[in-house]
C-alpha cells in the first residue's frame, strides 16, 4: 500500500503463522452458521452478542456482522426508556469498534459502525479524538483515520483554522504525510467557499501554501505527497471559479445561406466562417453547438436566449440537448434550426426573410457543473447572419470579403467591440496570478540546479510553463512565440518521457495536447488570406489522443491516420463531421468506436488497420454505457476473443453509413460478426479486405 512492501510480524515464523489463521479460520467456521441463523431470526439475546462480538473480534471486515449489530443496538435502544441505559449500550458498541480496530484499524466495517454509533449523538465527542490519536500514531497516513477524523470535527463544530493546524503539525512530523496533505486541500476549499475577506484574503493564503510546501520537496524533491499538493494549489490558481464557455457554432461573425433541397425536409447549407472558412453541408436544420470548459446542466430557452432581428419566434422554441451519454450533463450542448415544408406546418423558405441573431448564454442562472460551481453570465457569444435563398459563388465571395474586415476580432469568442478598458481589467484581473506562476517557475528551476534529474520537478516545470502560457492567451495577451513555446515544452515532454519510462504514455497523451494546440495556433494565423476547407488533416501527428474539441467544431473532414488513438472519446462533440479516418491507429474495440454513434452526419468511416478482434479484454469498455455480462466474462475466461452481436449493434445501429473500410482488423474473419454487421448495416458499402468489397 502506497509503494510501502509489507512486512513479517518480528519473531513470527511463516509456520506459526499458518497455525494461527488455520486456528482462526476453525473458530469462524463454528461461529459463522450461528451468527447468520440469529440474523435470520432476529434473536438479540445476551449470547447472539457475545457470539457476533467474538467474530467481529475475529474478522472485522465481515459485514454481515455489522449490520447485524446494527440492528441489535436498534432494538436494544428501543426496548430501553432510561437514558443512563441507552448511554451504556452505546458504550458498549463503542468498545466492541476499538477491539476491532486494534484488530485491524484499517477495517472499512469497523469505522462506518463507529460514525452511525457516534451519529445517534448519545456519546461525548472528546474521547473520538482521543481514540484518533491514538491511531494516527500506529500511521500517521491512515486515510481510514482521516476520514474519520473530517467526520468528527464536523459533528463537534471544530473551526477550520484550528483544525489546518492541526494538520500543519502532522505534516512538520512528516512531509510524506498524503493523507495530512489531503486533508489540508480539503479544508482550504471549504475556507475559500466561505471566505468573507475578498480576494486579497485567498492569494494570501495561497502564497502561504506554496511556501509550506515548498519547504518540503526542497527537503526531498523525490517524495510524491507534495508535489500533488503542489499540483493542487496551481489548480487554484488558474481554474475558473466555474464552468466557462470555450467554444462555438456556428462561431462569432458567421454567414449562413440556407437554399432548397430536392428533398423539401433536407437543407442546403453554406456556411462563412471568420478567416473565409467555408462549409456546406446537407442536414434537416441548422445545428447550433456550444461549448464549455467542463460539463454543465441547465442549458435551456431561458439560460440562453437568442435576439434576432427582425423578430423569429421559433427561435424561442428551441429545445436544446446534451451531446454525449449522459441526459443531464455535457460538455457539448446541441440544437437545430428547422425551416421546413409545408406538411410540416412550420416555416416556410418562400416566407422567410434573411435575419441576423444575437446568442446571449447564462442570461439568468441556472447552468451549472456537477460540482454545482454556476458559471457567470451573461454572455454574448455568438452572432450570426442567416440568408435564404440561391445563392452563387460571387455573391459568397462577397460575403468573405465583408467579413475580411472583421476577422482579427472574431476569432473563438473574443468579440471586436472589446474595449480598451475592458482589457485592461482583464490584466489587472490576472496579474496576481501569472505572478504566482512566475514565482513559482523561479522556484522550480532554481530546484533543478539542485536535482536535475528530479522528474517531479521537470513535470511540473512543464505545467507551470503551460500554465502561464494559456493564461496569457486567455486572459493577458497573445504572445507572437506562442508557437516556438509549445514547441520547446514538447521538447521537455519528450525528455521525460525517457527518464521516467514507467509513465511515458501519460507525458505522450500531455504532448499529444500541446501538439493540438499548436495546430489550433497555426489555424487561427494563416500566413495569408484564404479559403480554408472543412478538412482537419492531423495524419501522422504522433497523437496519443484527441483534444481541444472547442476549436474544431466546425470540421466535417478529419483525417486521423497513422497515430496512436486507442478511443474516440469526445469525438461526440464534432457534431458536423461527415468523413472520419483514423486507420492505422491503436483501436481495439467496437466499444472504443461509441461516441462515433452520437454524430448525426457522419456518413464515412475508415477503421482500416487498426486491431479490432485481437485482443480478449476491452478495456474501453468502461466508457461505454452497458454493464459487464456474465456471458461475457465467461468467454473472456474461454480465451473467446470474438465481438459479441449486442456490441455491432449498440455502436452501428443508429448510424447511417454509406461506407466502412474494416480491413486489417481481425475482426473481419469472424463469421458470426460479418453477419450482425450486414444485418446492421444493410445499405452501407463494407470494406474488409485490400481486394474486394462486400454489400
Amino acid at each position: 500500500m502506497h509503494g510501502r512492501p509489507r512486512q513479517r510480524a518480528a519473531g513470527e515464523t511463516s509456520g506459526s503463522e499458518n497455525d494461527k489463521e488455520l486456528a482462526k479460520v476453525a473458530e469462524l467456521q463454528e461461529l459463522i452458521p450461528s451468527i447468520l441463523h440469529n440474523h435470520r431470526t432476529c434473536c438479540y439475546t445476551k449470547e447472539a452478542l457475545m457470539q457476533n462480538a467474538k467474530l467481529l473480534e475475529l474478522n472485522p471486515e465481515f459485514y454481515t456482522a455489522w449490520n447485524f449489530q446494527k440492528r441489535a443496538v436498534q432494538h436494544l435502544l428501543s426496548s430501553e426508556t432510561d437514558e443512563e441505559a441507552h448511554k451504556r449500550i452505546i458504550k458498549e458498541e463503542l468498545d466492541l469498534v476499538y477491539r476491532a480496530l486494534k484488530v485491524n484499524h484499517k477495517s472499512y466495517g469497523a469505522w462506518h459502525h463507529r460514525k452511525w454509533v457516534i451519529a445517534l449523538g448519545l456519546s461525548p465527542l472528546d474521547s473520538e479524538f482521543t481514540l484518533l490519536s491514538k491511531v494516527l500514531k500506529l500511521d500517521a497516513r491512515n486515510f481510514h483515520s482521516w476520514d474519520y477524523r473530517r467526520f468528527a470535527v464536523r459533528m463537534k463544530g471544530v473551526p477550520i483554522n484550528e483544525e489546518l493546524q492541526f494538520t500543519t503539525e502532522k505534516i512538520n512530523e512528516n512531509f510524506s504525510n498524503y493523507s495530512a496533505w489531503h486533508n489540508r486541500s480539503a479544508l482550504l476549499s471549504e475556507l475559500y467557499r466561505n471566505e468573507t475577506g475578498g480576494k486579497e484574503i485567498v492569494q494570501g493564503r495561497l502564497e502561504e501554501e506554496f511556501d509550506l510546501v515548498k519547504n518540503s520537496f526542497f527537503t526531498d524533491p523525490n517524495d510524491q505527497s507534495a508535489w500533488f499538493y503542489y499540483s493542487w494549489l496551481l489548480g487554484q490558481v488558474v481554474a475558473p471559479v466555474g464552468p466557462e464557455l470555450n467554444g462555438t457554432w456556428p462561431p462569432h461573425t458567421s454567414e449562413l445561406v440556407i437554399e432548397c433541397s430536392e428533398e423539401p425536409t433536407h437543407l442546403s447549407i453554406t456556411c462563412t466562417c471568420p478567416l473565409q472558412r467555408v462549409t456546406s453541408f446537407v442536414s434537416s436544420g441548422v445545428p447550433l453547438l456550444l461549448s464549455f470548459t467542463e460539463a454543465v446542466t441547465g442549458v435551456n430557452n431561458e439560460t440562453v436566449t437568442f435576439h434576432s432581428e427582425p423578430e423569429v419566434r421559433e427561435l424561442s422554441k428551441l429545445s436544446w440537448r446534451p451531446v454525449g451519454f449522459s441526459q443531464e450533463f455535457s460538455q457539448t450542448w446541441a440544437t437545430e434550426v428547422r425551416f421546413q415544408n409545408k406538411d410540416d406546418k412550420s416555416l416556410l423558405l418562400s416566407e422567410l426573410t434573411n435575419f441576423a441573431v444575437d446568442i446571449e448564454v447564462a442570461v439568468v442562472p441556472g447552468i451549472v457543473s456537477p460540482g454545482g460551481q454556476p458559471m457567470q453570465g451573461p454572455v454574448k457569444c455568438s452572432k450570426v447572419s442567416f440568408h435564404f435563398g440561391t445563392t452563387d459563388n460571387a455573391a459568397k465571395k462577397t460575403i468573405g470579403e465583408e467579413l475580411m474586415a472583421k476577422q482579427l476580432g472574431a476569432i473563438g469568442l473574443v468579440e471586436e467591440e472589446t474595449s480598451k478598458g475592458e482589457n485592461q481589467t482583464q490584466i489587472e484581473a490576472g496579474a496576481w496570478q501569472v505572478k504566482i506562476l512566475e514565482t513559482e517557475i523561479e522556484s522550480i528551476l532554481e530546484l533543478l540546479k539542485i536535482e536535475p534529474d528530479s522528474k517531479w520537478a521537470q513535470l511540473t516545470l512543464i505545467r507551470l510553463l503551460t500554465a502561464r502560457e494559456s493564461f496569457s492567451r486567455s486572459r493577458i495577451e497573445r504572445p507572437a512565440d506562442e508557437v516556438e513555446k509549445l514547441q520547446k515544452l514538447q521538447g521537455l515532454l519528450r525528455q521525460l518521457t525517457h527518464i521516467d519510462l514507467p509513465h511515458s504514455e501519460y507525458y505522450q497523451h500531455e504532448q499529444s495536447l500541446l501538439i493540438l494546440r499548436e495546430v489550433v495556433l497555426n489555424l487561427e494565423r494563416p500566413k495569408e488570406p484564404q479559403h480554408l476547407s472543412s478538412l482537419l488533416n492531423l495524419r501522422s501527428s504522433s497523437l496519443y489522443t484527441l483534444g481541444c474539441f472547442e476549436h474544431f467544431l466546425w470540421v466535417q473532414h478529419l483525417d486521423l491516420s497513422n497515430n496512436h488513438l486507442r478511443s474516440t472519446h469526445g469525438f461526440e462533440a464534432l457534431q458536423l463531421l461527415e468523413n472520419l479516418n483514423i486507420s492505422h491507429n491503436q483501436i481495439l474495440s467496437f466499444t472504443a468506436l461509441a461516441p462515433l454513434a452520437l454524430l448525426p452526419l457522419l456518413r464515412i468511416l475508415n477503421i482500416s488497420f487498426n486491431e479490432i478482434g485481437a485482443h480478449p479484454i476491452d478495456t474501453c469498455r468502461v466508457l461505454f454505457p452497458s454493464n459487464l455480462s456474465n456471458h461475457f466474462m465467461s468467454q473472456v475466461l474461454a480465451g473467446n476473443n470474438e465481438v459479441n452481436p449486442w456490441e455491432v449493434r449498440l455502436v452501428f445501429q443508429n448510424m447511417n453509413l454509406t461506407d466502412l473500410d474494416l480491413t486489417g482488423n481481425p475482426v473481419v474473419n469472424s463469421s458470426k460478426f460479418m453477419k450482425a454487421l450486414t444485418a446492421v448495416l444493410p445499405s452501407t458499402t463494407l470494406h474488409t479486405n485490400e481486394s474486394s468489397e462486400c454489400k
